[in-house]
């Protein structure tokens, strides 16, 4: 990862942590794992809610690495382009997704 983009915001990926290859978007890991200095996180993904008494943080630091799991992909539409070398991420209610598609 080079840079992440909202709308016409680019914040870049620290140099220091810039590796190739060093964001896998994953379906088959729970949490997101990012560099710890890349990590302004947002409620929307970020607690994943057990029962009415345990709430559970579904990000977590890590050195180099980082892995984009499936707690922060739900109600997201992921579009890879291929020629562009980007992925992007829209906010998409899946429950009306779902119905329109039945």
């Amino acid at each position: 990862m080079e840079a992440i983009s909202v709308g016409n915001n680019r914040v870049p990926f620290p140099l220091s942590i810039r590796l190739e290859g060093n964001v896998i978007i994953d379906l088959g890991t729970t949490q997101t794992i990012l560099p710890e200095e890349y990590t302004q996180l947002e409620s929307r993904n970020t607690f994943l809610r057990h029962n009415e008494e345990i709430l559970c943080f579904a990000f977590a630091p890590d050195g180099y690495y980082g892995t984009y799991g499936n707690l922060a992909q739900m109600n997201f539409l992921v579009g890879y382009d291929f020629q562009k070398h980007t992925v992007s991420f829209k906010p998409t209610d899946y429950t009306k997704l779902h119905r329109s598609l039945v």
